[in-house]
């Protein structure tokens, strides 16, 4: 169940910078800024994902290593 979560939340912000690039790429002057906010969201979404990934990383690998030493 949270393997699919996780798929649909990257499929999500994959699909919000995609539809960004697009509709800037496409639309006309006025319209045209709308899209950069979401463009930005997805990023943003996409960057969170992967801090976090690396401090949960971090400090598994933390306590591994002073449970090591402590033995």
């Amino acid at each position: 169940m949270k393997l699919s979560i996780l798929n649909t939340y990257n499929l999500i912000a994959l699909l919000m910078i995609v539809v960004s690039i697009i509709g800037f790429n496409y639309s006309n002057e006025r319209k045209k800024y709308f899209y950069l906010p979401m463009g930005f969201i997805g990023s943003y979404l996409i960057i969170i994902r992967e801090i976090g990934r690396k401090r949960a990383r971090k400090e598994i690998l933390n306590k591994v290593q002073f449970y090591r030493k402590v033995k």
